[in-house]
């Protein structure tokens, strides 16, 4: 039977586990406050409450697996994480229902893991500086996000990070430090409407993967940044971009399947281009007039198939 009565909770410092359902529809709980550090936590804790406020303690350097999966807050709650979190854990804030935000008020957090933020209600998330690795579906679906910036210290952004984010319109890239291999996972911004997209000026390259698969508002041109030299694999593979446009002159290849399956119209290539690899522009159908730079030495296999 569930308890309507409890309005505020402390979670004191002996606990070391909360199991699912532990506090599952305490319609009445508003406070929940944390005094324990390390402590294991279960699927549905907070289910069908109705949270206002939340207190960590200053100590604390990882938000726990599953801590908020599916709970339930008061109509506009923002939850304010000390300063010494390091990582936010998998689930950790997965399927929460009306909360606006998560401030991370340090510059210690390290990693967000797969699926911390999957489907949650979350409308606002600044990242600090110190981030480094974003997860896999960490932010999958999150329909009311708006715009985020990926700082200059992200090293890795896991496979469908943004899918789904179909409110997503501003995306701003601060960091360099994305290798050009391995240092993204596929379908990062599907089912997007970016129209807004800002690449650092210091990129030699445009990563492999990154923007595979991505969502563009209908007319929004890409601006590739004069320093890039190369345009890794699958960068914009079945995106459906349809306008591109080179700042520079130093560019040198373009990836196997780079833009294959875009929706680009023409494309207007930078006289410094040398290599098109296999399948660059491939089964691009809206693709009608293509201007080559007398440079260019190689055009791979099925650079422009069908």
């Amino acid at each position: 039977m569930y308890n309507n009565k409890i309005k505020s909770l402390t979670i004191t410092k002996n606990i070391t586990r909360i199991e699912d359902y532990a506090f599952a529809h305490c319609k009445s709980l508003r406070t929940v406050k944390f005094e324990t550090v390390r402590f294991t936590c279960y699927q549905n804790v907070f289910k069908g409450c109705d949270i206002s406020k939340v207190e960590f303690p200053q100590n604390m350097k990882t938000v726990p697996c599953d801590l908020f999966y599916n709970a339930q807050f008061h109509s506009g709650t923002e939850i304010v994480l000390p300063q010494s979190v390091e990582e936010v854990e998998e689930g950790a804030f997965r399927y929460t229902k009306n909360l606006k935000s998560v401030k991370f008020t340090g510059n210690n957090l390290v990693k967000i893991g797969r699926v911390a933020f999957e489907e949650s209600s979350i409308s606002n998330i600044e990242f600090p500086e110190s981030l480094k690795y974003i997860g896999d579906y960490t932010f999958d679906h999150c329909n009311n996000i708006s715009s985020i910036v990926i700082p200059k210290n992200v090293e890795y952004i896991g496979s469908y990070a943004f899918t789904g984010c179909n409110n997503l319109s501003s995306v701003i890239i601060k960091t360099n430090k994305i290798p050009l291999e391995n240092g993204c996972g596929h379908d990062i911004f599907r089912y997007c409407q970016i129209s807004k997209l800002e690449l650092p000026d210091s990129w030699t390259y445009i990563p492999n993967n990154l923007f595979d698969n991505a969502g563009f508002k209908s007319g929004t041109v890409v601006v590739i940044p004069s320093s890039v030299k190369r345009i890794g694999k699958y960068a914009f593979n079945d995106s459906n971009i349809e306008k591109i446009k080179f700042a520079g002159n130093k560019l040198k290849s373009v990836g196997e399947m780079a833009f294959a399956g875009s929706k680009l119209a023409t494309i207007t290539f930078p006289e410094s281009l040398e290599s098109l690899e296999f399948g660059a522009f491939s089964r691009n159908e809206y693709l009608h007039e293509i201007n080559l730079p007398s440079n260019l030495k190689s055009i791979g296999y099925m650079c422009f198939a069908n």
